[in-house]
């Protein structure tokens, strides 16, 4: 899903490998509270930059996010740091 912000729907799929590691061994993740917009479900495409064009022959609108399947988990991927507002930052022990 090329360039963007991801976020895991399953909180498994980012505490396993994207939890950052406290020197004491703890591990640490932030919860979101993300506005995803229009989605637009797709396949992964290395290539975003940006969510794609909704119709490209009609007009130069795009979907706000995009979102798909990964490691059991629904993802979703936005390309804009003003949609995300982190929450809490959780501290667990692995």
């Amino acid at each position: 899903w090329g360039i963007g912000i991801y976020f895991a729907k399953n909180a498994s799929y980012s505490c396993g490998s994207y939890a950052y590691t406290l020197p004491n061994g703890k591990k640490q993740v932030f919860l979101a509270q993300v506005l995803t917009g229009d989605v637009h479900d797709c396949k992964s495409d290395t290539s975003l930059r940006r969510p794609p064009k909704k119709n490209e022959k009609v007009s130069n609108l795009r979907y706000n996010s995009v979102s798909g399947d990964t490691g059991g988990s629904k993802v979703y991927i936005v390309y804009e740091n003003r949609v995300i507002y982190p929450t809490y930052l959780i501290t667990f022990i692995p």
